[in-house]
């Protein structure tokens, strides 16, 4: 039976999921343990943990088609990106713009070409552009693509990385920021776009730590972690795990505190996250 095979159609009854069954999206192992029964957004699916290599994952797993459709509509974020300011969304983000870009830049000579596979309202692909990479966007959501379109000229491909016509690339470069964890086949998506890397090219990978403090210090913070859109929870290991399925060579992996101790105590005495 293959990976499809097991996957259940999205809006099921949730009854579907009380035995733990599936694959896991980096081993394949089939051994789960129950990590939530609730999620903030989602009374069809639950949080498992693979025994084998530790990835966490929804069970049932979305499908691929459903999956497509859920990030193409923007229902993560309920499209909210359709009246929303576009300067108002850059000043958001400035601090985690500015954050990954000296990332990329210091490890990646400017005239690079660079692929940002999920461009999302295209913040990250403004700032490496001015610093005189060569962008190319790919981005699912329509609205998403509209407000970078606002913000910048950098050129996107509507669509998603299964479907990207072979003229496309090489690159010097790839980035995958806050991507890997909403796909359903992230080892197959791994290994594609490392094809489309030019000889010693590099792959920057950003994703939410599911061994965060807070999930095991705040259960409010626990409640609202798991949330419909992350099919997958990376760790350290899993994240390594993946790559190293994928054919990649390991570099490094670090962390980086993207909130203050102001939303740790926030979560920690009133239960909620502070926004300000």
């Amino acid at each position: 039976m293959t990976m499809a095979d097991l996957r259940a159609i999205e809006g099921q009854d949730s009854s579907a999921a009380s035995a733990v069954e599936g694959v896991c999206l980096v081993c394949e192992g089939r051994a789960f343990d129950v990590v939530a029964e609730e999620m903030r957004d989602s009374d069809n699916h639950r949080v498992v943990r693979c025994d084998r290599c530790g990835m966490i994952q929804l069970c049932p797993l979305p499908s691929a088609r459903d999956h497509e459709i859920f990030h193409r509509e923007d229902r993560q974020s309920r499209g909210v990106g359709r009246d929303a300011d576009a300067m108002a969304i850059a000043h958001r983000k400035a601090w985690d713009t500015a954050r990954r870009a000296a990332w990329i830049s210091r490890r990646l000579a400017p005239g690079a070409m660079v692929l940002d596979v999920g461009s999302g309202y295209g913040t990250l692909l403004g700032a490496l552009a001015q610093q005189g990479y060569r962008m190319l966007g790919l981005e699912l959501s329509k609205i998403r693509t509209e407000v970078s379109q606002q913000l910048n000229s950098v050129p996107i491909l509507e669509g998603d990385l299964y479907r990207l016509p072979k003229t496309v690339g090489p690159f010097d470069a790839i980035t995958l920021i806050h991507v890997l964890e909403h796909l359903t086949e992230p080892v197959a998506a791994l290994r594609a776009l490392r094809e489309r890397l030019r000889p010693g090219g590099l792959l920057f990978v950003e994703v939410p730590n599911a061994e965060d403090l807070l999930l095991s210090a705040s259960p409010a913070y626990r409640r609202f972690y798991w949330q419909r859109a992350h099919v997958g929870y990376f760790a350290a290991a899993s994240l390594a795990e993946a790559l190293r399925r994928a054919g990649w060579r390991w570099g490094e992996i670090q962390g980086i505190q993207r909130y203050g101790i102001e939303n740790l105590m926030a979560w920690l005495v009133q239960g909620a996250p502070q926004l300000e």
